[in-house]
């Protein structure tokens, strides 16, 4: 059996993705890349090439990532080798999302390099807070995703 090389790992929001991914990279040796990273640029904005740098850390023979955003989610699965779903509980997912958003705003931690959440005060006032966020319903997803039918492995975690 040949050692996969290029994997995804998918949730919700606050369920672990990037922890999962960092991890799983450094056990593998394969180079994580935080797709956030590819798609956020300073002001909140969207870069332009995201897709184009998606496609192009696609085409590379080892990588790690979160499998999330719509434009590139066939994109990713069909050079997957693995997919791994991460489903925790709902209060789990919404306890990890607050003290995420809390850390990140009390340190005003600096975010994919160019920015920053809003200051800590604004947490109970957001319009769109992130604790209130329904988790993206990826049991739909999982069924849409499956990659390639060549024998992308999909392994599930409850």
């Amino acid at each position: 059996m040949q050692p996969v090389r290029r994997i995804v790992v998918a949730g919700a929001s606050g369920s672990g993705k990037t922890t999962l991914a960092e991890r799983i990279a450094a056990v593998t040796g394969s180079p994580h890349a935080e797709i956030d990273g590819l798609y956020w640029r300073a002001g909140w904005t969207a870069s332009e090439s995201f897709e184009d740098d998606v496609r192009a850390l696609a085409d590379r023979d080892a990588w790690v990532t979160e499998f999330q955003y719509r434009q590139v989610l066939p994109m990713l699965a069909d050079r997957a080798q693995l997919l791994v779903w991460l489903r925790p509980s709902r209060p789990v997912v919404l306890w990890r999302v607050v003290r995420r958003t809390l850390r990140r705003r009390f340190r005003r931690e600096l975010l994919w390099g160019v920015n920053v959440e809003r200051p800590l005060w604004t947490f109970f006032t957001d319009r769109d807070p992130p604790y209130a966020r329904p988790p993206h319903r990826f049991a739909a997803r999982r069924n849409r995703h499956r990659g390639p039918s060549s024998g992308t492995r999909c392994a599930a975690s409850a």
